[in-house]
C-alpha cells in the first residue's frame, strides 16, 4: 500500500473512512469478532511495550471492543461495520482528530486483534500516513 496523505481538519468517517479493516479465518471466511478487542496506534517509530505500556507516544489510537454477544460495547475511533460475524471495522477520525495532527511527520501503524480466547495477532503496515494543511479553511460563504 503507498503512503497515505490526509487532510488536517477533513473528518475520515462513517462516508469516508480512514482505514477499513475485514478480517478473514485461515480459509478466508469472515472472522467473527464476537468477544474481540481490537486496536490500532499510530507512531513515528515502535516502542518497548514495556517502557510505553499505554501507548503514550502515539497520535492515534483506536479500540474496538466487542462484547460475548457480538455487540460493540467500545468504539474510539474504531467501529465494527454490519454484524461482529461478518469481522469488519473501519477507522474514523473525526475533524479535531485530523487538527490536532502536525504537518512534516509520518506514522506506522499496526492492527492488533485479541480474540475471543485470547490469542493474539498483529497486523503491521509499511505504508506512512501523513497530514497536510488544505487549501480552504473558511467555514462560512
Amino acid at each position: 500500500m503507498p503512503d497515505r496523505t490526509i487532510v488536517r481538519g477533513d473528518s475520515y468517517a462513517t462516508r469516508r473512512p480512514l482505514y477499513v479493516h475485514t478480517f478473514v479465518d485461515d480459509v478466508g471466511a469472515p472472522f467473527d469478532l464476537t468477544g474481540c478487542t481490537v486496536r490500532s496506534t499510530f507512531k513515528t517509530t515502535t516502542t518497548d511495550p514495556s517502557t510505553d505500556a499505554t501507548d503514550s507516544t502515539a497520535v492515534i489510537k483506536a479500540t474496538l471492543i466487542v462484547d460475548g454477544s457480538g455487540t460493540a460495547t467500545t468504539e474510539t475511533k474504531m467501529c465494527l461495520v454490519g454484524a461482529a460475524t461478518d469481522g469488519v471495522c473501519e477507522l474514523r477520525l473525526s475533524s479535531s482528530d485530523t487538527l490536532a495532527l502536525t504537518t512534516g511527520t509520518f506514522w506506522l501503524s499496526d492492527v492488533e486483534l485479541t480474540d475471543a480466547n485470547g490469542e493474539v495477532f498483529t497486523f503491521l503496515y509499511t505504508d506512512r500516513l501523513t497530514s497536510v494543511n488544505g487549501y480552504t479553511n473558511r467555514t462560512s460563504g
